[in-house]
């Protein structure tokens, strides 16, 4: 009860008045020559000692470089009678090993007792603990004491010493000990008078007896089988070999161990077929022929005779008493001569050789079409024609003099791949030929075109150049975004053109976007068109629009005019133009949003989207991309979040997204669940990670049309919203109801305070609005609508707002588009039943929310200008 165990932690040099990081006290007795073992709380092994342990402690929580010691009557190092340790100096050293004390140590040492001289304790290694018998000092749990010394001689393993694979004139032993030593042994003819210990281990004749051969085994670890090598034996003889075991502390068994021993007649092994001098050609199958005697298994190697050709291949190993063994000669193997080899399994200096065989290549590739000199054209089919024998399937392959850095790009492709993602197939040698169409985005090139044999890793070919690619058409659009007739463009999207061939800036020229009665609503000059480019392959194939260039009216109908000349290809051909109203859209004068985001605790998170038009809408065109942290916001197929096919949202409905692991209040009104790590972690959002509302348009296109936060910025723990600092931290977000239209503008839809924010903010864990639009939101006392009288409406944007009574004092009058943008604010001071002006006429035609407070009452008003 006076004694402590303890821990220091990383140091060679605890202060005597130190304390013990870890440990504790020690309780109950110790009997005379008992030992007790502690344990950490989590070992397992070995676990012979873990089960009977007595008790664990936090001073066994040591990993390689911290002092343990004995302590009595105190906590401190001065209180110590006995410790563990070493010096820093030899880094970690008591990482994976044991140490145990010597058998002559009687007392503590205070002072450092491991790897520094003192020579008190045993390096041992955890499997020598995990593998020791109970009377051996490793054993965990006993003390070998008196004198120290091992007395005990070593134990054979089940089973040993035993002799395997004995053959005429060899044979291999093997031997297996508790603990390491050395194993002696002696040859002696069958049936001769047993020797004793010491006469095996002296190797010498002994009575009448000759030893025939004599020889030792060095053992290093305990229980780990140790093969010895024995030559020079007679065929078709017995004998008996003794065995005798001594450990590293001198002590021999008792009695040898007798193993008999008979050899077998002489090996014989004669190569029948393949003969010298036989020729192969590549693919074919060489069928090797032999009779053997007296040998268990063979190695077959087929090696070059000259160091300059690779090797064939090397077989093992086969059943000797087979006789026969076939295999294909590699269609990629280089023509030469070779040796067949086959050798004893057991024996390497035993085998028999036919030197040479030749492997000829016969294999012949001819591409007869293109020739060299040959021109092709951008665009077209071309054939690709070869005559062949002795190949099985072959790649065609082009390489590029415009572009040298470019490997050779293969052709013949799987169906369905392309070349911007292409799975290589070969074709059929015995075909002969290959159609394909050059694409028409292919830049004018000089080729050379390649013949392959498939299974050659590209060593056997045929080739030609120059092959001259030549581009004779214009460009040509190969697709629209949104495309032709698009009804539902986001207005705060841009807009792309593709073309099927890559080009560049033109000299001169516009883009026109339209009203539909013909009139301009924006020209584009060619400065501010974004042509597609790629720093590695070039110029690239098309050119956008950006939305900040267009802002597109809300319900509004368009069409785009491109003028000849504003694009051109790499010869310089320009494109021809487009005229009239072949691409048409119609811009949305409303689309979905987020209309609520759930911060909550744990995983109680969630996203609600709301349909404000007056049609259902399907699902299958939208999706969900996120951001982490600031890092941007990731479009990748992977990272984004797809709504379940089919799915649809009607009017003034709303869909919510939930983490699966929400709470009930959340998933008994969830549409669709996540799991954390699922559809780019779109619910596993924690404050300072931003989500974006996505449309597809088309099949090419699409388009941000709502987003929450900022993805290339990360803000801490979270962004403020409607003047709350972090609002995305902790809280529930309400859209509020005069929104109509989404918005990837974050600062207008945040706001800074609770009257121009688009939002609402509610405490953590607010759901009660979670699955319901929210439609009367901002909106105070919903009777007092019909009191207030917005005219002319529609107007021109020069309207009168008449109180009729109902605000007084200080009134905010706000207006806002759509999409949520501020477009008037104005604070009418002293408000008494007077009718305020107010001016927007610059503003574009357009639906307006009016939000009209003073300290009490909020009513919101709809205006549309014309």
């Amino acid at each position: 009860s006076s004694y402590y165990l303890g821990r220091w932690s990383n140091t060679d040099s605890p202060a005597s008045s130190d304390s013990y990081a870890n440990g504790s006290a020690l309780s109950g007795t110790i009997e005379a020559g008992q030992t007790l073992v502690y344990k950490n709380a989590s070992a397992e092994n070995p676990p012979y000692a873990v089960t009977n342990a007595v008790g664990s402690t936090t001073a066994t929580y040591f990993n390689g470089d911290d002092p343990v010691a004995l302590l009595k009557g105190g906590k401190t190092w001065g209180d110590r009678v006995d410790c563990i340790y070493a010096s820093l100096a030899n880094g970690k050293w008591g990482a994976d090993v044991s140490f145990y004390r010597k058998g002559t140590v009687t007392a503590g040492n205070k002072n450092m007792s491991v790897l520094d001289g003192t020579g008190e304790w045993v390096k041992a290694t955890l499997d020598e603990v995990a593998n020791a018998s109970s009377t051996e000092s490793a054993y965990l749990g006993t003390f070998v004491s008196s004198s120290g010394e091992d007395t005990t001689p070593p134990t054979w393993t089940t089973g040993y010493p035993k002799a395997t694979h004995v053959e005429d004139t060899r044979g291999t032993f093997l031997v297996n000990l508790d603990e390491p030593g050395k194993v002696y042994f002696i040859v002696v003819a069958s049936g001769s008078v047993a020797p004793t210990a010491a006469q095996v281990k002296a190797g010498a004749d002994y009575g009448s007896v000759s030893v025939l051969e004599k020889d030792s085994i060095v053992v290093s670890a305990a229980n780990t089988t140790t093969p010895f090598e024995f030559t020079g034996a007679q065929p078709n003889t017995d004998a008996d070999v003794y065995f005798v075991a001594e450990d590293n502390n001198g002590n021999l068994q008792s009695d040898p161990v007798k193993v008999s021993v008979t050899t077998t007649a002489a090996r014989s092994l004669t190569i029948t077929k393949p003969a010298k001098n036989d020729s192969f050609n590549l693919g074919d199958t060489i069928k090797v022929d032999w009779t053997s005697a007296n040998i268990d298994s063979l190695v077959i190697s087929i090696s070059p005779v000259s160091s300059m050709v690779n090797v064939v291949m090397t077989v093992g190993t086969v059943k000797a008493s087979d006789g026969v063994f076939k295999f294909a000669i590699p269609s990629g193997a280089e023509a030469g001569d070779y040796t067949l080899t086959l050798t004893d399994a057991y024996d390497t200096s035993f085998s028999q050789k036919v030197t040479p065989i030749t492997i000829v290549n016969n294999k012949q590739l001819n591409l007869t079409a293109p020739k060299a000199g040959d021109t092709i054209y951008v665009g077209d089919s071309v054939t690709f024609r070869w005559t062949s024998s002795n190949v099985d399937s072959v790649f065609i392959g082009v390489r590029s003099k415009v572009h040298p850095q470019d490997s050779m790009f293969i052709i013949t492709l799987k169906p369905g791949s392309d070349f911007d993602h292409p799975i290589p197939q070969p074709v059929l040698a015995s075909k002969g030929y290959f159609g394909f169409r050059i694409p028409k985005d292919a830049d004018a090139d000089t080729l050379t075109v390649y013949l392959i044999d498939a299974a050659s890793n590209m060593s056997f070919y045929d080739s030609v150049q120059p092959v001259y690619l030549l581009d004779t058409t214009a460009p040509a659009i190969k697709s629209l975004t949104p495309p032709p007739g698009y009804t539902n463009l986001p207005s705060n999207s841009g807009i792309s053109v593709q073309f099927d061939s890559r080009v560049v800036p033109g000299t001169s020229g516009e883009v026109h976007v339209k009203n539909t009665d013909g009139s301009t609503f924006k020209d584009i000059p060619l400065k501010d068109l974004h042509f597609w480019d790629d720093s590695t392959y070039g110029p690239g194939n098309g050119f956008d629009i950006w939305s900040n260039f267009l802002q597109f009216v809300p319900g509004h109908s368009y069409y785009v005019e491109i003028d000849a000349g504003v694009v051109k290809d790499m010869q310089g051909r320009p494109f021809a133009g487009l005229q009239g109203k072949y691409w048409n859209f119609t811009v949305a004068s409303k689309t979905l949003y987020f209309s609520e985001y759930d911060e909550g605790s744990s995983n109680n998170k969630a996203l609600e989207v709301f349909n404000p038009t007056d049609h259902t809408i399907s699902l299958d065109n939208y999706m969900i991309a996120g951001s982490y942290n600031g890092k941007g916001v990731t479009t990748d197929s992977a990272d984004l979040y797809y709504f379940p096919k089919g799915a649809v949202l009607k009017a003034g409905a709303v869909f919510v997204l939930a983490n699966s692991s929400a709470s009930d209040d959340i998933l008994k009104v969830a549409n669709d669940t996540l799991k954390y790590n699922e559809g780019g972690y779109v619910v596993s959002f924690n404050g300072n990670d931003a989500r974006v509302l996505i449309q597809k348009l088309g099949n090419n296109g699409m388009a941000w049309i709502d987003e929450i936060g900022i993805g290339t910025e990360n803000p801490g723990s979270g962004w403020a919203v409607a003047g709350v600092a972090a609002a995305t931290k902790d809280h529930t977000l309400l859209r509020k109801a005069s929104v109509q239209m989404g918005t990837t503008d974050w600062t207008v839809s945040a706001g800074t305070d609770e009257a121009n924010s688009q939002w609402i903010v509610k405490p953590k864990n607010y759901f009660d609005n979670l699955g319901k639009p929210t439609s009367t939101t901002g909106i105070s006392n919903p009777s007092l609508v019909e009191n207030i009288e917005v005219y002319p409406n529609p107007g021109d944007g020069r309207l009168n707002i008449t109180l009729n009574n109902v605000f007084k004092g200080n009134v905010t009058v706000r207006i806002m588009d759509i999409t949520g943008r501020q477009v008037y604010r104005h604070v009418f001071n002293n408000v008494m039943n007077q009718k305020l002006p107010v001016d927007i006429s610059n503003e574009p035609s357009n639906l307006y929310f009016i939000t009209i407070s003073d300290a009490h009452n909020t009513v919101v008003k709809k205006f549309m200008k014309r």
